[in-house]
């Protein structure tokens, strides 16, 4: 049953919630869409289950009116332009100045995992976001990384929070450590973690901490060995080293997970 009061997941304030588009309409979630959880996927990988519908793209109802007006017409706005970018010159790699605000960038993608999940779920994760989103702190700067790929996969959209992954095979994909959130819609991928450095992307966070000018995003950053890497990547058990041997989540969350593809 949908709930219509509750604390808001960004704010905190306990009123009524509205629906939020994860990812906004504007980057092309408004369409009729079904989607279902990670914890559905892994339970029953060939989807012989029933999925959620939705007339107007996937959204939550985890955040109040106020704060979804201000994430959509403040930060989204920002978001809707990288991706438009960024889609125009998809054949090739994206450079990007400070015509684009980065900040307002991931205050956006902030906010919307924020409102994938409930305000009884918040994790430190979700903590430290709001801190940044509500310009309470900036110590997320130094602690925590936001890597942002280009992204081939045009009909998948998944949002899966606080899991955690690992490897045991040779010669195989390096994955992120640690505990990690993951938004990934066409044309791009976030994923959230503790500070750390890594070979493809680029850690929005850090380039926001050191006031770089340029930053590039390529097509590579989601192949290995000539191969795509799954649109659920790094989620995806693989034994032939494209993903990870494997996936460590709260069973809450994993219900609590969008998966589109």
């Amino acid at each position: 049953m949908s709930k219509n009061y509750d604390y808001c997941s960004i704010c905190g304030d306990y009123g009524k919630l509205s629906h939020d588009h994860i990812p906004p309409q504007s980057c092309g979630n408004n369409q009729d869409v079904y989607f279902y959880s990670f914890q559905q996927f892994v339970s029953d990988p060939k989807l012989q289950f029933k999925k959620t519908h939705s007339q107007n793209g996937v959204k939550n109802k985890n955040i109040c009116g106020k704060c979804n007006n201000v994430l959509g017409s403040k930060y989204d706005v920002e978001l809707a332009k990288l991706r438009n970018i960024a889609i125009s010159s998809i054949d090739g790699d994206t450079s990007l100045d400070k015509t684009i605000d980065t900040k307002k960038i991931v205050k956006a993608i902030f906010g919307h995992f924020l409102s994938a999940t409930p305000y009884y779920q918040k994790s430190v994760f979700d903590n430290e976001m709001t801190n940044y989103y509500l310009d309470k702190k900036n110590s997320i700067l130094k602690n925590y990384s936001l890597f942002m790929f280009l992204y081939p996969h045009k009909d998948t959209i998944f949002v899966f929070k606080n899991y955690s992954v690992g490897q045991i095979f040779q010669n195989a994909v390096s994955l992120p450590v640690g505990m990690l959130s993951s938004l990934y819609f066409y044309p791009f991928a976030f994923i959230f973690m503790k500070k750390q450095k890594f070979d493809r992307g680029i850690d929005l966070l850090e380039f926001i901490r050191s006031n770089n000018k340029l930053f590039e995003i390529k097509n590579s950053d989601w192949i290995f060995n000539n191969k795509l890497l799954s649109p659920i990547w790094p989620c995806n058990p693989e034994d032939d080293g494209t993903g990870s041997a494997f996936v460590m989540y709260n069973e809450n969350l994993a219900k609590n997970s969008i998966l589109k593809h």
